[in-house]
């Protein structure tokens, strides 16, 4: 593929990866500090720098190529990041999910699922097409039939109900 040409699947993925990011960031659930950081940050290169360089045509110039690669680059640092950061400081909501045997891989996906995207959403900004596996074999860890709920809205409500017990056995009595 010639370094001056953007074909319409790239200039999507940004888009989406934009609009997922603005998602997460206008939900009303409480996430810790450095998680909510290292995806504000990403928004807004994304907003600010990235999505403006996207032509109206796939023709751009080879500078334009470079910071477009350079921010795609980034993604799966970004990623990983983020999966981090979660981890990290939400280590009862962690350890919850590790009492089932969930793998890291498995760890990593929740956490995508809880701050909000959705399995075809992970697929595309990590570029693994491999969701509906991930979600399959966490769900029969987690002791949920195929049709039970929505394995994102099932972590999320499982995530802020730690933090609620968590908040509660911190609070002056």
């Amino acid at each position: 593929q010639n370094a001056n040409i953007m074909s319409k699947k790239e200039q999507q993925t940004f888009i989406l990866e934009l609009k997922i990011l603005s998602k997460i960031l206008r939900s009303s659930w409480t996430m810790d500090r450095s998680t909510l950081a290292l995806l504000g940050e990403r928004h807004l290169m994304l907003e600010k720098t990235i999505i403006p360089l996207i032509p109206d045509s796939t023709f751009i110039t080879p500078e334009v190529a470079q910071k477009l690669k350079q921010a795609e680059s980034t993604r799966n640092d970004f990623i990983i990041d983020v999966q981090e950061a979660f981890l990290t400081n939400n280590t009862k909501f962690v350890d919850y999910l590790k009492s089932f045997g969930l793998t890291r891989s498995e760890l990593n996906y929740c956490c995508l699922l809880t701050l909000g995207l959705r399995g075809n959403e992970i697929g595309i900004i990590t570029n693994n097409r491999n969701h509906y596996n991930h979600s399959s074999m966490i769900r029969q860890k987690l002791r949920l039939a195929p049709n039970d709920t929505n394995l994102g809205n099932y972590l999320r409500y499982q995530y802020e109900t730690i933090q609620s017990e968590t908040t509660e056995s911190v609070a002056p009595k």
